[in-house]
């Protein structure tokens, strides 16, 4: 996954389009139903979505988005309930807290990509700084009560054909709302509906971001999980390593987004993919304009779709993709 505050920072900067307005993602705030009503941008929306509010369960490895395509829609649809309501899942101050870790790992690491070509410096931050001398990925297993390690270990819709997938039924979604939205005329509805649309496209987005980490394009996440069940811990826990196969992943992972991929897209662009905290060095800007084109594509394309009623052909922002991952994804 890409470091949540660099979505964030992605999704804060894209225009959203409405009747009487434009705006950007840092001021949707967009309302979730909690008791402190706690409002997000479009940025939140996107790095919160998929990493700390998806379908998991500590014992087993349960639906995933991607796990049946004729049926994307309706797991993606269900695991977007889960951020709207996030009360449901967690305690009432969980969002709270990992909204306030997100901005703070955002300010203590610059808040601002392409700035920097010391990458040890860096990495050392992001890992490290945070409070009371825990990590950023213990506060967030802290605050989700493990469920955030729980995701981890099954987040197949973060990955090559999977992502696409799960990007896919997000968008969709999206798009069948901006259609039908046409039947409205009161302009504040129009408004408050391009709200929860805007809303489902973020949560799309999220998706659509890990595309543009190297490490998210060759690694063969689903083909290796080794299991996630309590007799599968127990039968390798005597080698203190109870995921080898996950592990396996996670190595190539980092192998990939470390070392970075030449890539090319269906539009002919030409550039080096680098992965996750990788993004927010100079070498990563070709590849940090790319993914902000892309999601800025997917927003766009949700206004056209409103007002001209059509939906299109193929979906814009996936011409900014990989062309590894669009074949890959089309030829299983």
């Amino acid at each position: 996954m890409l470091i949540v505050f660099l979505q964030k920072f992605i999704g804060d900067h894209v225009s959203l389009r409405y009747p009487t307005k434009n705006i950007t993602g840092s001021i949707l705030n967009y309302t979730v139903q909690d008791s402190a009503e706690t409002q997000l941008s479009y940025g939140q929306i996107l790095a919160l979505a998929g990493d700390y509010y998806a379908n998991w369960a500590y014992d087993r490895c349960p639906r995933q988005i991607s796990d049946n395509e004729s049926e994307s829609q309706t797991q993606f649809f269900a695991n977007t309930q889960l951020l709207e309501y996030p009360s449901n899942r967690f305690p009432w101050w969980t969002l709270d807290s990992l909204v306030f870790y997100i901005n703070k790992q955002g300010k203590e690491t610059g808040d601002v990509p392409n700035t920097t070509d010391t990458p040890q410096e860096y990495v050392e931050t992001y890992n490290y700084q945070s409070f009371d001398n825990w990590g950023y990925n213990e506060q967030f297993w802290r605050v989700t009560n493990a469920g955030y390690l729980a995701i981890a270990l099954c987040n197949f819709d973060h990955f090559g054909k999977d992502a696409i997938i799960a990007y896919k039924a997000g968008h969709s979604l999206a798009l069948q709302a901006a259609i039908a939205l046409r039947s409205v005329t009161d302009i504040d509805n129009v408004t408050a509906t391009l709200d929860n649309i805007y809303f489902t496209e973020a949560f799309s987005g999220h998706f659509l971001t890990d595309l543009f980490s190297s490490g998210h394009v060759r690694t063969p996440r689903r083909l290796l999980h080794g299991g996630f069940s309590i007799s599968s811990v127990l039968t390798h826990v005597y080698t203190l390593d109870p995921f080898p196969a996950d592990r396996s992943s996670q190595a190539q992972h980092d192998e990939d987004c470390a070392n970075g991929l030449w890539v090319r897209n269906a539009r002919g662009d030409n550039w080096a993919m680098y992965g996750d905290k990788q993004l927010s060095l100079l070498k990563s800007k070709g590849n940090y304009d790319m993914v902000l084109k892309a999601v800025q594509a997917g927003v766009s394309e949700l206004y056209t779709a409103y007002l001209t009623g059509t939906m299109p052909e193929e979906y814009e922002a996936l011409t900014y993709v990989s062309e590894y991952m669009v074949l890959s994804s089309s030829e299983n």
